[in-house]
């Protein structure tokens, strides 16, 4: 069986070409106001939470401090079982500084898999 790396964390739209604009980084331990994130990219991120939130939303990290506002808009979500929702959150405005940011707090929380 042969696993292509080009598409991890990836979607592939019907035709077969790649849907998304960022490769994503499954996070661990990583928490955000709305919940535990479970993967995230320099466009937007996965979160498993206990609320369903507004449409557009502020998020802040737990542990981390970031250079300015970062705002997200509800890309889709899903309601699960017991009561939790899975969110698709898109970034709003990002600057390079929280770009920055980002980029060091996902590397920091990625899983790391023992090959």
């Amino acid at each position: 069986m042969r696993f292509d790396f080009l598409w991890l964390g990836r979607q592939r739209n019907k035709r077969g070409k790649d849907s998304r604009q960022h490769g994503r980084l499954h996070q661990e331990l990583l928490e955000c106001n709305l919940g535990s994130v479970l993967d995230a990219s320099a466009g937007g991120m996965r979160v498993l939470s206990s609320e369903r939130p507004p449409r557009r939303v502020e998020i802040t990290f737990e542990g981390y401090s970031l250079p300015g506002v970062l705002e997200a808009e509800v890309a889709w979500q899903r309601e699960l079982p017991d009561h939790k929702w899975e969110l698709g959150l898109k970034f709003i405005g990002v600057t390079p500084e929280i770009n920055d940011a980002l980029t060091a707090i996902g590397r920091d929380n990625r899983i790391r898999r023992i090959a």
